[in-house]
């Protein structure tokens, strides 16, 4: 978890598993546990930050 280090409002990547399209969301939001992708498909991003691209 990277809250309390000022790292809330960095960017983050994901890509949705449904098709493929990359997610760009911050942190904070990501730790939330489930973003939208711009289809409208549900991303739940709990085990994916290990994997994320901080922008």
């Amino acid at each position: 978890m990277l809250r309390g280090r000022g790292h809330d409002d960095e960017k983050v990547e994901l890509e949705c598993p449904e098709c493929g399209v990359k997610v760009e969301t911050t942190v904070e939001k990501a730790e939330k546990g489930e973003v939208t992708c711009p289809r409208g498909h549900r991303v739940a991003v709990m085990g994916l930050l290990g994997g994320a691209k901080l922008s």
